[in-house]
């Protein structure tokens, strides 16, 4: 056993050595919290005290103010790691309900790669909101309206109702009478508006709350956002040969995950399109369905043709492809001149039904490859991920959705009699 009496002298002797490894340490400490890899309450704290200076003042408005900074209602704060960097994330308890709180920042997008060359920044006609001096009396009131018109016209080529307006340009309908004849106060709600709509999940879930494919947004502090907080599933890559009662739950959950597709494709104005499927993406309900949790990469159909249909100069045709939306590099010019090919049941089939997989063998087991997948059903999910740049054809979709649904209630029954 070492002199402890000698430990100076090592350390003295390898000095460099222990330098590098404190620094590497260190380094490797900064990125995980840069990444979002790990996180702590420390920077949570900072912010709401900030937050709650700002409401003391007047300059903060939300229906979570007063019970995150004067009640106590809203408590049991916890950081939330969050797999891309740039807004911060915590759970917390209001009252006995457990929420998911974020913050609305600027610029939260973070992509590396090809993929970062489809995905513009900066928020264009969103540019002028951050910027509320403009809107100094009353008589600006119509130029808030154009604005988020333009906001949302630009984000999902939507041409906005009155009552849909009335839910983005309000924070909720009280605050529509409380600063009725206030404009001081009116001026802090517009400036958290703005803030807010930077946010994608919030114009979503505001927008399209009675679809139920978003999280329900459930209040608002300044720039920060409260929602329902959800579960997402939780499988093991691998399970035992003689689990059936998982297999049963895996293929309600694909169940599940094909209507939550369907209605995104039919009940919306305009299809959307999500372009970074992946199981930690999707949450749970009590009751079963699904909703988007990550919605920063949702996009109606006609927004990712515009944003895949760009001109820009390519390679090959992955250079066009913004995550799991795919498009074509052309042969003749060599430019991205083409909208989205592929769809959201393609995505599914390949990115979670499927799972991570290379030529002739599965590396990562997705929802539906396991012992117990039949091989006819093996086959459709197959013809389903395989063509990467089309669209899943609408026999082979309700062969699939048939196949699922008779396999499930089949073993369902089994189970029951067991």
């Amino acid at each position: 056993m070492m002199n402890v009496r000698r430990l100076p002298g090592y350390l003295y002797r390898y000095k460099a050595r222990l330098a590098v490894g404190i620094a590497l340490g260190m380094t490797v400490m900064y990125l995980m919290h840069h990444w979002g890899i790990v996180c702590t309450n420390r920077e949570i704290n900072r912010e709401i005290e900030k937050l709650c200076n700002l409401y003391k003042d007047g300059k903060a408005v939300g229906s979570l103010c007063q019970p995150l900074c004067e009640d106590s209602e809203i408590h049991s704060i916890s950081c939330v790691t969050q797999r891309s960097a740039g807004y911060l994330a915590f759970t917390a308890r209001w009252n006995s309900r457990l929420i998911l709180i974020k913050t609305a920042n600027a610029e939260r997008l973070s992509h590396s790669g090809s993929d970062a060359k489809n995905v513009t920044k900066s928020r264009n006609t969103a540019d002028l909101f951050w910027d509320t001096s403009q809107f100094s009396n009353p008589e600006r009131e119509q130029d808030v309206e154009t604005t988020i018109r333009n906001l949302v016209a630009e984000r999902l080529n939507l041409t906005l109702t009155l009552d849909q307006l009335d839910l983005l340009r309000y924070l909720n309908t009280k605050t529509r009478v409380l600063y009725a004849d206030s404009w001081e106060g009116r001026t802090a709600e517009i400036k958290s508006i703005f803030q807010l709509l930077q946010s994608q999940e919030y114009l979503l879930g505001k927008l399209f709350a009675d679809r139920e494919v978003f999280p329900q947004v459930l209040g608002t502090c300044g720039h920060l956002y409260g929602v329902e907080y959800l579960d997402t599933p939780n499988f093991n890559s691998v399970f035992t040969l003689d689990d059936k009662s998982e297999w049963s739950e895996r293929m309600k959950l694909a169940i599940a995950i094909m209507d939550f597709v369907e209605i995104a494709e039919t009940e919306f104005p305009d299809a959307l399109y999500f372009c970074d499927f992946h199981m930690e993406h999707l949450g749970v309900t009590r009751y079963g369905r699904i909703k988007f949790l990550e919605p920063e990469l949702v996009f109606s159909k006609s927004i990712i043709d515009s944003k895949l249909k760009t001109g820009r100069k390519c390679e090959d045709h992955r250079d066009c492809d913004l995550y799991n939306c795919r498009s074509f590099c052309s042969a003749k010019d060599k430019i991205c001149d083409a909208g989205v090919a592929n769809d959201n049941l393609q995505a599914v089939c390949e990115r979670i039904f499927i799972g991570w997989t290379m030529p002739g063998k599965t590396i990562i087991p997705g929802l539906l490859m396991s012992d117990f997948t039949p091989a006819s059903l093996s086959a459709l999910l197959r013809l389903c991920a395989e063509n990467r740049r089309q669209a899943v054809p609408e026999d082979l979709r309700q062969r699939l959705y048939t196949i699922l649904t008779e396999m499930h209630q089949i073993l369902t029954q089994r189970l029951l009699s067991e």
